[in-house]
C-alpha cells in the first residue's frame, strides 16, 4: 500500500515577474475545521507580527483576513525578497510564539497586470460572508488593512 505525498509547491518568484507584483496567499491551520485564528487576543498578536514584518521591510500586507482555520492575504514582497523564506519565517514565529499549528506549505498566486486588485480585495474581504460567519464584510473583526496600500 503506497502513501500519497503532496508535491511541495515552488514559491520562487519567476525572473519574468514584475518586481512590484502582488501575491494572493492562503495559509491553512492544522487541524482544519477548528477555530484556531479567530480569537481577539490571538488576532491582535498575529496582526502585530504582520506590522513588525512590515517595519522590517520584509513585506507589505495590503489586506489579511483571518478565518477560523486559515487566512487569506494580498501581499507585496520586495524585489530582493524570498517569498518562501519570509512566509516560512513568519509561520515559524506564529508556531513558536503563539502555538499556532500551520500546514507545512501555503498557496500563492501572483496577480498579473490584467487581474483586478479590487476584485481580489473584495474576494478576500467577502470570505467571512461566503462562509456564513457574518452578513456584511464590515462586521468581521479579524481583518488587517494596511493604511499605506489599497
Amino acid at each position: 500500500m503506497s502513501c500519497h505525498t503532496r508535491k511541495r509547491l515552488d514559491h520562487t518568484i519567476p525572473v519574468f515577474a514584475e518586481w512590484d507584483a502582488t501575491y494572493f496567499l492562503t495559509i491553512c491551520c492544522i487541524p482544519r475545521g477548528m477555530n484556531t485564528l479567530c480569537r481577539a487576543e490571538r488576532a491582535l498578536e498575529i496582526f502585530r507580527s504582520v506590522q513588525f514584518y512590515e517595519s522590517l521591510g520584509k513585506w507589505s500586507v495590503r489586506v489579511m483576513v483571518l478565518m477560523p482555520d486559515h487566512l487569506h492575504a494580498l501581499v507585496d514582497f520586495p524585489f530582493w525578497g524570498d517569498m518562501s523564506r519570509i512566509v516560512g519565517d513568519w509561520k515559524r514565529y506564529l508556531s513558536n510564539q503563539l502555538g499556532i499549528r500551520l500546514q507545512p506549505n501555503f498557496f500563492d498566486h501572483r496577480l498579473r497586470r490584467d487581474e483586478s486588485h479590487d476584485e481580489k480585495w473584495k474576494y478576500v474581504k467577502m470570505n467571512p460572508v461566503r462562509a456564513g460567519l457574518v452578513k456584511n464584510a464590515e462586521d468581521w473583526p479579524y481583518v488587517y488593512e494596511s493604511p499605506r496600500t489599497r
